[in-house]
């Protein structure tokens, strides 16, 4: 508490003369203080009990504590009676001096009142140097904290209200109870204070500076002590600078920080002394001898350079503060000039330094009862002279928000003043360092002691709060004025805030007057009979009006705070028919809502139910049939504002029946412009609903808008504007749409949107046009819109306009909306397809599970082509696309149940029985036996098991077989098991001589049964057909040969000194060079030709570059990976194919992957898909500049073989290189020659459009007609430099990567035979777009109007007549893989890896599916060793079983060698570790070049509920496989399925989740077991791959379980099998977007290898976290207690899996995905597009 309250107090109880007349005596004089002491506790005491203090503790101890102080000062001042208040600046007002008996009226209060608070202080005006265009970046953030007051005493609890000057202290008496965190009127307890400073520490950004303006200690001036004084000061400096730690922080000496609290003379020892105290406790934020050290030891002040440029002064204003007695006599001593020129001094240095200076000090001047007036004219000369230094003055000690000249007062942090705390934020520019904005922030106490909300929130931001232009003295002077001159709202605004968010409640001079409404408005005025009632709300209400219509509209805010006056105004509004109050009242509504700005005004009057009212009163007067027009138009004014925030309007106006109301009033003032615009507002409003549409649409509203179209011409635009959007809303309404056409009003449109564009040359009505174009896009949603609109030659005009304005970037959206509306009127056509369905068929078993498929011809449910017309109400706006497992892409469509979701018969449950048919793929189970000591020793010469032939077979053709050899090797189980030679294998008869073994490649297999035998106890341990290697033709030998030699070579490779990656990729581009020479030579045989050519693929070691730290790739693994093209050759004889194949693809062969470099996204420029729309327009518009030529068509070519249309692939090769630089065409024409004749290529057919132009059609999936996604095809016969459009016309997602950054892969031939044998990201001018060409309803599931989208891009060859291949990605064939696992099999090390490549079951083609098994041998037979081994829990891995996700067999490819190399890790994981992979699911699919589906046109991730043995063999084996490990309880720990993303950039997951299941309370699943409802283990590899990996992003990654999820792998293995960890792992087609230096560079075949590394790695790391617990994570149905006992322990152990790095990681990461289009910028050309609802996993 100040000293004040004791003077006022003296003046209250007109002892203010008396008083001054004892000062000015000598007995006063001359007597000692304990002779005057009572005389000065006397008027203490009165005036502490005139304001209800308590006197007997607080009167003795303030006159023990300032007596001395002031008698000794007042004795050394010559006194005069009035110069005590002058001097001090202590003058009363009027109002109070005037109570004293012997003062006059006339005397001394003039001279006061001139030099007071009253005189005017003239500033300099200068000129604002705000700088509006600060960036965030180049901001400094100078934070204000000011009297902090912290009381130590202070005791939650205590009493809240006492007759003390400080209460909450416990000891006194009173009422209410002190709160946790304060109480306002007390000081703060210390928790508040570090409330306060954490709140600051937690800024973002944080600030630059903090300026702390003083005040410390609390305000118990009677009961202060010299240590408690410096004990808070200490206290609290400390924790400003521990918790601010690295924020520089710059205090000021306050009032309360002396002792006594007020009193400060520099001269005084003891005040010296006080200022090395305070220097002490500031050391911390000053060194010791600095200057500012020094400085503050002789006065409290410094100065303080903060940054280059910006200097801080702090004043020390207790120099000249009122309260300080010593100010009567300091200006004597040579400290108080010294300050003075202190500041003079560093204020002048700053201008010469060009510096700019902020002035800090505790006390503001120029208030009573604040700072002497000598030092508020200094102050103000210095202001002036220096106005172009001092950028920024603060100040405090007011406790309150205020602002003053150009100095701002800023709030204090304690609740003393009945205030919230709070600080304040200063945002100054970083060059000019001129003041931009502040904020102000506080703590609402109330919240913080009730529910303890202790976090401080923006109160609000001064520009915005109020209004103004910047942060200048003019812009505050304008604020003043708005002030002067009343503004009610800016004067509440501005007493809230000065209260920091407490209640401001202003008195209402409204009050009395509805008070008195309130009297007789209530009552039922309609039948009101006194006519002196009537007379009285008349007068009321028009002096409440008149009130709101003046310039005085004080407290409107007030009345809209107040509901209850609200509701009597609607109220009497409601009940009176008397015509003035009704005016009254709708003006008095209008004022209330505003006449501009439409907010919170708005929204008060739309919540009492405003609008209802109106709308009553409107049907009332219409129903009178009186002629009340300006009622019903102002009721139309209010409503016009109201409809803006009534999100019911046009509801509660048609129940209200004033739709056609309004509708006559707009027909009776056609021509009154003034009435109009109201009236099409809310007509407008009605509009918006859909319902009032078709209502008002058969009253007849068409006409009467489209007369006001007409008459308003150029003059009316805001109606013109109505009467467009009112139409527009009109004729969303089909009916109301022809309506519009049936009155040929189209070419009257078009007429208007030409003479407005015509007009409009400076763009200023572009709202206008678009809106002319919103009804032309309504009406050609029907069928008669698009012919009127082509009849009015409406394309050409269209075109016409869009292409004159097509630069200019503000025209975009109107340029949209053109392209829309003539490509919807544009003919659309078919595709240039006989048949919708794939060019060729396959016949498709039997099955009893799906009888519906297997008995039905291949066009069974899907159909050719028909020509199908929209009805006139069919619409082209709606699209969907098919079913996704990403939950933010999910939707319901059609196509998926036709496709996915046929009925699914219930699911087969097979038997013990029937699973031991897979014993035979367990090799590592029962091949290896347990032998003892002396059995071991023996071994070479007795094997515990031999080989016994029993029968064989004819030789097994690997060619297609007959439809009646077909039916015996289809579906029976073999085993073509490759057994490396081994000891303890125990078959002799398979072991082979491992250089043969190795250098052999595999020739036609012959199938014989075998039988496995104990020798030791003569029993079988199983049978099973093997084939054994037979002697192959005279054909293959000589490429036997080749093979053997390439094979010696890598084996000595591998044996011979290491060679760096900088030698093996020069021996590679000296092998690709050689090639050149070969080239010429036409005449050499094709053998010749395939024997000299090879390529060796670059080295692999460059991985590395993707993260530093070294890559997974070593030198051996580079040797062992070559690509062996004479074996795929050979291997890709036996693979079986529907389409015939001409070639070998040139990449595949040589193994081509992509080039060692990163390649950058594609960004693409503004404007790009537009410019390829218009021109598929032009080309629409101008059908004679089309070539229109078939250059390639697949059809024809089935069609021209007829029957001889075979599949016989045995003898492809390779002619690329002899065809490069020759024109094959005889004829020579100029176009580009298309070939998609091989294994996994697609391309239907190609059309001729222009010069360098090619439309192209993909083939579907076989069997289908639809799935159209991947592409791969070959092009040839092109000009070098020349830009080639390819345009992929029938594409069926609603959206593609393309449009957001990803390009298509080539391969040039020319480029590998120059030594750079790579896939590359190739292509410009890349988009995605909605085309004209329809699709058929057969295809869509019965959806009709829809068409297909056109990905088209850019493409210019380097060099003339070279032939490249063109891929949607890195293509992976099914023969790729295949020459992959045998050259896996001859070199790996089969003394320490035990690996088994057999044949799960072939496809319906005939081709083998390859599961592999991968462990460590034991390391020895002993029984510890093979229980070892037999105890590791399984990793199943398998891929590809959508064809087009070719990125999916790069991880896998990665994966496989990752667990074959001789890396120390890959063979620690082979001893934690068994894995089962099937690399390729659907290899039916791939070798076809199919998108999605297998030879029985479906999803084999649709059919794994319950797939069918002949239709779907690859799953139901697969299923097996698990179902059997299930059965003997060696559940896999991980299954994982690998997948491609078309829709998403970066490698993520997706993984299963009880809580996120689409079952309630979902408890069927392995994660759910015993007393646990959840185990969160499965999140854990996913987390260890994010922290490994720079592809994979877990914020992508998703744990939704759908219902539609539910027949796909990952579910169906985690509920059916039991599996915990059971995922799909997601690749992108695309690139990266996660955070790192991969971000926004496009994936390659080398990530996606590393992808495979490190899912290895991860599965070590979990594997080690996991060590003792074989199925710590899955368990089969049913499992017992000890099990789920088992799973808890492996939950608490992942949980702890990364102690601090995993940690850290989570706390920024979500739980769940986020989408990831969502983020994606692009230009314009979004607008095109619509949202893609797909994904891979599915």
């Amino acid at each position: 508490m100040e000293l004040g309250p004791l003077f006022y107090g003296v003046w209250a109880v007109d002892q203010y003369a008396d008083l001054f007349t004892l000062l000015e005596s000598k007995a006063y004089s001359n007597s000692t203080f304990q002779r005057i002491r009572p005389f000065a506790i006397d008027y203490c005491k009165k005036a502490l009990n005139a304001l209800g203090y308590e006197t007997k503790t607080q009167c003795p101890g303030l006159i023990d504590l300032y007596g001395p102080v002031v008698q000794s000062v007042l004795v050394d001042y010559t006194l005069q009676s009035s110069c005590p208040c002058e001097k001090l600046n202590l003058c009363p007002d009027d109002a109070v001096y005037n109570t004293a008996a012997n003062r006059t009226k006339t005397d001394n209060r003039t001279k006061w009142n001139n030099k007071g608070i009253k005189r005017k202080v003239k500033f300099k005006r200068r000129p604002s140097q705000m700088n509006s265009k600060a960036t965030s970046s180049n901001i400094v953030r100078v934070l204000q904290v000011s009297d902090i007051h912290m009381d130590i005493k202070y005791k939650e609890g205590s009493p809240a209200k006492c007759d003390f000057f400080l209460c909450c202290r416990g000891g006194s008496n009173g009422t209410g109870k002190a709160g946790k965190y304060g109480t306002y009127g007390c000081d703060l307890p210390r928790r508040t204070v570090d409330v306060v400073l954490k709140n600051i520490r937690k800024l973002r950004p944080k600030p630059d500076l903090i300026i702390y303006t003083g005040d410390s200690p609390p305000h118990d001036v009677w009961d202060q002590s010299y240590a408690g004084q410096l004990k808070t000061d200490r206290l609290v400096i400390k924790r400003l600078t521990k918790v601010l730690h690295g924020i520089p922080v710059l205090p000021a000496l306050g009032n309360h920080g002396t002792f006594p609290q007020n009193l400060y003379s520099p001269d005084d020892p003891y005040f010296k002394k006080l200022n090395k105290k305070l220097a002490n406790h500031w050391r911390g934020l000053f060194p010791e001898r600095s200057s500012q050290w020094r400085s503050i030891v002789a006065g409290a002040y410094y100065s303080y350079n903060v940054r280059p440029g910006l200097r801080v002064i702090s004043i020390n204003t207790q120099f000249w503060y009122t309260f300080n007695f010593y100010t009567l006599t300091i200006n004597k001593a040579k400290v108080y000039r010294k300050h003075l020129k202190f500041i003079r001094m560093h204020l002048r240095k700053a201008r010469k330094r060009k510096e700019k200076v902020i002035l800090m000090g505790h006390i503001p001047p120029g208030d009573v009862g604040s700072i002497t007036l000598a030092y508020g004219d200094f102050h103000t000369e210095m202001v002036n002279k220096f106005h172009d230094v001092i950028v920024l003055q603060v100040s405090a000690r007011d406790d309150i928000d205020d602002v003053r000249g150009v100095l701002f007062i800023a709030p204090s942090v304690t609740t003393y003043s009945k205030t919230n705390p709070s600080f304040r934020m200063y945002h100054l520019d970083g060059s000019s360092y001129q003041l931009l904005d502040y904020e102000q922030y506080f703590m609402n106490l109330t919240a913080a002691n009730d529910f303890g909300n202790i976090s401080m929130k923006k109160l609000y931001s001064a520009q915005s709060e109020y209004n103004l232009t910047d942060m200048s003295p003019e812009s505050f002077l304008t604020l003043s004025k708005r002030l002067e001159d009343r503004d009610d709202e800016v004067f509440t605004t501005y007493r809230r805030n000065m209260y920091v968010g407490g209640p401001v409640v202003p008195e209402s001079r409204l009050q009395t007057l509805f008070q008195q409404l309130e009297k007789i408005g209530g009552k039922a005025v309609r039948n009101q009979t006194s006519t002196e009632d009537l007379q009285q709300i008349r007068y009321v209400t028009s002096k409440i009006h008149q009130i709101f219509n003046t310039q005085e509209k004080l407290h409107r805010d007030t009345v809209l705070k107040n509901p209850s006056w609200i509701d009597l105004v609607l109220l009497t509004l409601k009940n009176t028919a008397d015509r003035s109050v009704q005016l009254n009242l709708i003006q008095v509504l209008l004022e209330l809502a505003g006449k501009t700005q439409v907010g919170k005004r708005v929204g008060i009057l739309v919540s009492a139910n405003t609008s209802n009212v109106l709308f009553q009163l409107i049907y009332r007067e219409a129903e009178d049939q009186a002629s009340l027009e300006d009622t019903v138009m102002l009721s139309h004014q209010v409503l016009a504002k109201l409809a803006q925030k009534d999100r019911k309007f046009a509801t509660k106006a048609r129940l209200n029946s004033v739709l056609v109301i309004t509708l006559n009033l707009i027909k009776n003032n056609l021509y009154n412009f003034r009435n109009l615009q109201p009236l099409l507002q809310v007509f407008k409003a009605y509009t918006n609903n859909s319902v009032n549409s078709s209502y008002l649409g058969k009253h007849n509203s068409i006409p009467p808008m489209l007369r006001v179209i007409q008459q308003c011409g150029r003059k009316h635009t805001a109606v013109l504007k109505l009467a467009l959007d009112i139409l527009t809303n009109l004729t969303k309404s089909r009916n109301n749409a022809a309506r519009t056409i049936g009155g040929e009003h189209v070419p009257h449109l078009l007429a208007l949107y030409h003479d407005w564009h015509q007009i409009d040359t400076k763009h200023r009505y572009i709202s206008l046009r678009k809106a002319i174009l919103s009804i032309l896009k309504n009406i050609t949603n029907l069928r008669s819109g698009r012919k009127a609109l082509v009849d009015a030659n409406g394309i050409q005009v269209l075109y016409d306009s869009a292409q004159e304005v097509i630069d200019c970037r503000e025209m975009e959206s109107l340029i949209l909306l053109a392209s829309v509306i003539m490509r919807k009127c544009c003919p659309r056509n078919k595709l240039p397809l006989t048949d919708l369905r794939s060019a060729v068929s396959h016949e498709l078993p039997m099955s009893e599970l799906y009888p519906e498929i297997s008995q039905s011809d291949p066009s069974y449910g899907f159909g050719g082509f028909t020509e199908t017309q929209d009805s006139d109400n069919s619409s082209l706006e709606d699209d969907d696309d098919i079913d996704s497992d990403d939950e933010r892409f999910k939707t319901d469509h059609m196509e998926e149940v036709e496709d996915d979701q046929v009925d699914t018969p219930e699911p087969f449950k097979r038997t013990a029985d029937d699973l031991r048919m897979y014993d035979n793929f367990f090799p590592e189970l029962f091949e290896i036996e347990i032998q003892d000591e002396d059995d071991s020793q023996t071994s070479d010469q007795l094997p515990t098991s031999i080989y016994i032939p029993t029968g064989n077979y004819d030789t097994y053709q690997m060619s297609t077989a007959s439809t009646s050899t077909q039916d015996k090797t289809l579906y029976r189980m073999t085993s073509c098991i490759s057994y490396a030679s081994s000891k303890t294998s125990g078959y002799s008869s398979l072991q082979y001589d491992t250089q043969e073994y190795t250098d052999s490649y595999p020739p036609p297999p012959r199938c014989d049964s075998a039988t496995a035998i104990n020798m030791k106890t003569g029993t079988s341990v199983f049978s099973l057909d093997i084939p054994v290697s037979q002697p192959t033709k005279s054909t293959s030998t000589k490429p036997k040969t080749s093979s053997q030699q390439k094979s010696t070579s890598v084996s000595k490779k591998q044996k011979g000194s290491k060679k760096t990656s900088k030698d093996r990729k020069k021996k590679s581009s000296t092998s690709l060079s050689s090639m050149g020479s070969v080239g010429n030579r036409l005449s050499d045989l094709e053998t010749e030709f395939s024997e000299s050519l090879y390529i060796s693929p670059y080295n692999t070691s460059s991985s590395n570059n993707l993260e530093e730290g070294g890559g997974d790739s070593s030198e051996e693994d580079d040797a062992d990976s070559c690509h062996d093209s004479q074996l795929f050759q050979d291997l890709a004889g036996y693979t079986k194919s529907v389409y015939r194949f001409e070639k070998l693809a040139f990449p595949d062969l040589y193994g081509g992957k992509s080039q060692p470099t990163l390649e950058p996204l594609f960004h693409r420029k503004f404007g790009v898909q537009r410019v390829k729309v218009f021109e598929d327009i032009d080309r629409m518009i101008h059908p004679e500049n089309v070539i229109d030529r078939d250059v390639f068509d697949l059809d024809s070519v089935v069609k021209h073989a007829g029957s001889n249309y075979t599949s016989q692939n045995s003898n492809l090769s390779n002619r690329d290189q002899l065809r490069i630089g020759n024109r094959l065409d005889p004829g020579g024409a100029s176009s580009l020659k298309f070939n998609s004749q091989f294994e996994s290529g697609n391309l239907r057919k190609a059309v001729w459009v222009r010069d360098f132009e090619y439309d192209l059609i993909l083939n579907p999936d076989v069997n289908t007609n639809h799935h159209h996604q991947w592409f791969y095809f070959e092009v040839s016969n092109m000009l070098a430099d020349a830009p080639y459009r390819f345009n992929i016309v029938n594409c069926e997602k609603l959206n593609s990567q393309f449009n957001f950054g990803m390009k298509p892969v080539m391969f040039s031939v020319t480029e590998a035979i120059e030594g750079r044998p790579y896939w590359f990201r190739t292509g410009t001018d890349i988009c995605y777009y909605r085309n004209h060409f329809t699709r058929s309803p057969q295809a869509t599931g019965g959806v009709k109007g829809k068409t297909y989208y056109t990905a088209t891009f850019t493409v210019t060859f380097k060099h003339n007549k070279d032939i490249c291949y063109l891929a949607y990605h890195y293509p992976y064939t099914y023969t790729t893989l295949q020459t992959h696992l045998y050259q896996c099999e001859r070199s790996l090390d089969h003394n320490q890896i035990f690996f088994r490549r057999q044949s799960l079951c072939q496809t319906l083609m005939g081709n083998d599916v390859p599961v592999l098994t991968i462990t460590a041998r034991p390391k020895s037979s002993s029984k510890d060793h093979v229980e070892e081994l037999r105890s590791r829990p399984y990793i199943f891995l398998s891929g590809r079983v959508h064809p087009g996700e070719s990125n999916s067999s790069w991880v896998m490819k990665g994966t496989i060698d990752f667990l074959l190399s001789k890396k120390p890790a890959a063979q620690q994981l082979r001893e934690s570790y068994i894995f089962k992979i099937i690399p390729m699911l659907n290899p039916d699919g791939v070798i076809n070049g199919c998108h999605r589906c297998s030879m029985a046109a479906e999803d084999l991730n649709r059919r794994w509920d319950n797939p069918c043995p002949k239709l779907h063999p690859t799953i139901y084996h697969t299923k097996g496989l698990l179902q059997y490990l299930q059965m003997i309880n060696k559940v896999p720990m991980v299954y994982c399925d690998y997948h491609g993303h078309s829709r998403r950039k970066n490698i993520f997951i997706y993984g299963c989740s009880p809580s996120m299941s689409w079952i309630p309370n979902d408890t069927e699943n392995p994660a759910c077991s015993g007393n646990r409802t959840e185990d969160n283990g499965f999140k854990t590899l996913p987390r260890i791959l994010h922290l490994l990996s720079p592809t994979f992003s877990w914020p992508n990654c998703s744990f939704i379980v759908e219902k539609a999820k539910e027949t796909t792998a990952r579910v169906v293995v985690w509920r059916q099998i039991g599996v915990v960890r059971s995922y799909t792992m997601e690749s992108t087609y695309c690139g990266i977007d996660k955070d790192g230096k991969l971000k926004d560079q496009h994936i390659s075949t080398l990530m996606l290898e590393e992808m495979g590394y490190k899912f290895c790695e991860g599965l070590l790391r979990l594997r080690s976290k996991y060590s003792g617990f074989d199925n710590l994570a899955s368990f089969p149905a049913g499992s017992g207690t000890n099990q789920a006992e088992g799973t808890t322990t492996g939950r608490q152990r992942g949980d702890d899996l990364f102690d601090e790095n995993l940690n850290e990681e989570e706390d920024n990461m979500e739980m769940y995905a986020a989408d990831d289009l969502d983020d994606e910028t692009s230009d314009d050309d979004d607008m095109y597009e619509d949202e893609e609802n797909y994904d891979e996993d599915a």
